[in-house]
């Protein structure tokens, strides 16, 4: 997964890894090269002497090819599958050359069958986290741990009626949590998101859309 990941950024860098071996030694290799392209060339991360939670710029460097391999691969086959088998038929060939009501199909596949099922969160917060949960306010002290359901979440009656029904022309996306994220747009970034958001919902769509272009022909 980690080799189809890497993909994504092109093949001038990629030409400098060597091909993923069977054995431990040469993904140990790869990933070292790997961090220090990021080290080198991140615009970002560049800058960062510690990471969140206290994490060193190495450690961070070296969770990033994970985060890639789970948010590039596994999400995005997990939604591509639930896209094609889920989403009736008859609307999959009906929205399938309308790039706008097929992002929308597919989202409404991300919430009921959500590709990032939960997020972890260590509150940062000197004063601690404080929320409203079931009707009561309660605060986090810096340091707790915290897990959101956000399959949980995604099937609130409050937040989308009848939750359990296809219905992505009439859904508000912008309370959707299905991409580790916090409101969603068909195109806009939200202020939290998973990355490998965009391309997996993007491959679903271009499945959908080839699948039914070989049909015609």
């Amino acid at each position: 997964s980690l080799g189809f990941v890497f993909n994504l950024y092109g093949p001038g860098w990629l030409a400098k890894l060597t091909p993923l071996g069977k054995n431990q030694k040469a993904m140990r290799e790869n990933t070292d090269k790997f961090i220090k392209f990021l080290s080198e060339h991140s615009g970002v991360l560049k800058d960062i002497k510690n990471g969140p939670g206290g994490l060193d710029a190495k450690a961070l460097y070296e969770s990033i090819p994970m985060i890639f391999a789970i948010a590039g691969f596994n999400g995005t086959r997990s939604l591509a599958k639930t896209s094609m088998t889920q989403m009736p038929k008859d609307y999959q060939k009906e929205v399938a050359n309308d790039r706008m009501k097929l992002v929308n199909a597919i989202l409404e596949c991300a919430r009921m069958d959500t590709p990032v099922t939960g997020a972890h969160q260590i509150v940062d917060d000197k004063e601690g986290l404080t929320t409203e949960i079931g009707g009561k306010k309660m605060t986090f002290p810096r340091g707790t741990v915290l897990f959101t359901a956000m399959t949980l979440a995604n099937v609130d009656e409050e937040r989308f009626p009848d939750p359990y029904v296809f219905d992505p022309e009439k859904r508000d996306f912008g309370k959707l949590t299905s991409f580790n994220s916090v409101g969603e747009d068909t195109y806009d970034a939200s202020p939290r998101i998973c990355p490998g958001r965009n391309f997996a919902v993007m491959a679903a769509a271009n499945m959908i859309r080839v699948k039914y272009e070989a049909e015609a022909n």
